[in-house]
């Protein structure tokens, strides 16, 4: 009543409570699906930006700072537009430099009010960063391992690069079997197509508030959370029995956030059966896409 008084004196609403229940106006929906201007910081996401381009140039070149950061925008966009269509608040991409790295970067994370959606825009809004970030990681993959070269292994100690099964497949397919002699030196192009893939599987693992979580909390709803537990403490299981300490920092990130998924505005909003298929299908990458050990020493 207080917002029907102070917030619609010009509104032509009926102020009786709907059908005798008391959490809501009727005519509450028009109220709440009005756009509503949103205050977007710019010049630290411009910042963070350029710094990232810097430090992905500083490691591997022009061709693979290109490369990758295109793959992140469109990742991220992909998140972005759905947000605004859905009117879902949400800040614009956050990159995460990390100079001296392999990679250059830590990826990118955008900000977004989850809970004033419905499931739908949840859905939407999670699924379609990995898949627009895809398209263009598995075409960097495919043109850069066909501009890759073959080497012979010549034993001295170097970083290489564990592979998930699809980038292992693409090379197959690409460069056909390799003996033990031979390895594959990357061209710019396929290196960033592999972080992108990467990424994406990281990406999808469903946790809390990662891609992954957002699908399958979707997918879900309440029941997501023991899926969502089970997986955390299984990493930590992971981690400490195989010794990939390297994700220590990711999975304490992922402990101060929460396993469990926040519900949105409306989770009775039906999917329909070609989400549910794409959600699970999508879930099912970080099979492929996603390798506990990215990077590793091998020769004397």
């Amino acid at each position: 009543m207080d917002v029907y008084d102070n917030e619609l004196p010009d509104r032509d609403l009926d102020p009786r409570l709907r059908g005798g229940s008391p959490e809501r106006l009727p005519l509450a929906d028009e109220y709440v699906g009005e756009p509503r201007p949103v205050r977007r910081r710019i010049l630290l996401p411009a910042v963070l930006f350029v710094a990232t381009c810097a430090s992905t140039y500083q490691g591997r070149g022009l061709a693979f700072a290109a490369a990758l950061m295109f793959i992140l925008t469109t990742h991220e966009l992909g998140h972005f537009i759905q947000a605004v269509r859905y009117r879902v608040p949400t800040s614009l991409p956050i990159f995460l430099p990390m100079p001296f790295s392999p990679i250059g970067t830590m990826g990118a994370v955008i900000a977004m009010q989850a809970h004033v959606g419905n499931r739908k825009a949840l859905y939407d809004i999670g699924i379609s960063g990995p898949l627009a970030g895809l398209v263009p990681a598995l075409a960097c993959s495919i043109i850069g391992l066909r501009l890759s070269e073959v080497v012979p292994v010549d034993g001295r100690q170097a970083l290489s690069l564990g592979e998930p099964l699809l980038f292992k497949l693409l090379s197959l397919l690409t460069l056909g079997p390799l003996d033990e002699s031979q390895a594959v030196f990357l061209h710019p192009l396929a290196y960033a197509g592999w972080v992108g893939i990467f990424i994406t599987g990281l990406n999808l693992i469903p946790i809390g508030q990662l891609d992954g979580g957002h699908v399958l909390y979707a997918l879900l709803l309440r029941r997501a959370h023991r899926v969502a537990t089970f997986m955390l403490f299984a990493a930590v299981v992971a981690v400490a029995v195989f010794g990939y300490w390297g994700w220590s920092v990711m999975l304490l990130l992922l402990f101060l956030m929460g396993a469990k998924h926040p519900p949105t505005a409306d989770d009775n909003v039906p999917l329909g059966t070609g989400r549910i298929i794409l959600g699970w299908l999508t879930l099912a990458f970080v099979v492929v896409g996603f390798t506990p050990q990215p990077f590793y020493l091998v020769g004397r």
